[in-house]
């Protein structure tokens, strides 16, 4: 499992898109998403993360 930071980015919501399928209220709208930190799980799927206070003092992080 690793993380990653994601950049923020703005988009116009697609109605064929998750995003569009979720709140079809946004569709044709454009909206901002922030930077915000995805893991990549063992099973191979992207999450959101959200780092716990252990997970902040952890002291066997590596950059890559």
């Amino acid at each position: 499992m690793w993380i990653v930071r994601v950049p923020g980015s703005t988009i116009t919501v697609d109605a064929r898109r998750p995003l569009g399928q979720a709140a079809p209220e946004l569709v044709g709208r454009t909206v901002t998403y922030q930077p915000h930190i995805d893991m990549f799980t063992a099973d191979g799927r992207i999450v959101p993360w959200v780092a716990s206070q252990s997970d902040l003092d952890a002291d066997d992080w590596a950059v890559v």
